[in-house]
């Protein structure tokens, strides 16, 4: 039984070095998803103030089906409260006017939204959410 180890020993020794840099070559070929999405990133577009657009509005709240591991934290790092949307054509801390009140971007929306005219409007409830829908909408960009 004891020979059995050492060749156990001895396999363990001769090949992980090879399955270590199989994983190095497996890596620096096929780059993590996270590396991949940075370069689909585009710059949100530039607007000058007092612009109104046209854009698709929805509305989230916080549970973990509408964001991610953290429903309560923004993409910017603040809590989530009434008056914050998220949108990623936009820069993050834009303000915008939504009839007569504005709201600032804190947050994103998943990336197949980059460079869409889309925002989404935080809400305090799911029922709240659902009751908003989705319409379209006139912002102006404000400071």
């Amino acid at each position: 039984m004891l020979k059995k180890h050492k060749h156990i020993n001895t396999f363990i020794v001769q090949y992980i070095p090879l399955f270590l840099i199989g994983a190095i070559v497996l890596v620096n070929a096929y780059p993590a998803p996270a590396l991949a999405f940075v370069n689909t990133i585009q710059s949100p577009a530039t607007f000058t103030y007092g612009k109104i657009i046209e854009v698709t509005a929805s509305a989230y709240s916080s549970t973990p089906d509408q964001t991610d591991a953290s429903p309560f934290i923004t993409a910017s790092g603040d809590h989530v409260r009434y008056g914050i949307v998220a949108a990623n054509f936009l820069p993050m801390h834009t303000n915008v006017r939504i009839g007569n009140e504005i709201f600032t971007v804190k947050d994103r929306m998943n990336e197949r939204y980059n460079n869409v005219p889309i925002i989404d409007i935080w809400m305090p409830s799911r029922e709240a959410a659902l009751a908003f829908g989705t319409r379209t909408i006139l912002i102006e960009i404000d400071r």
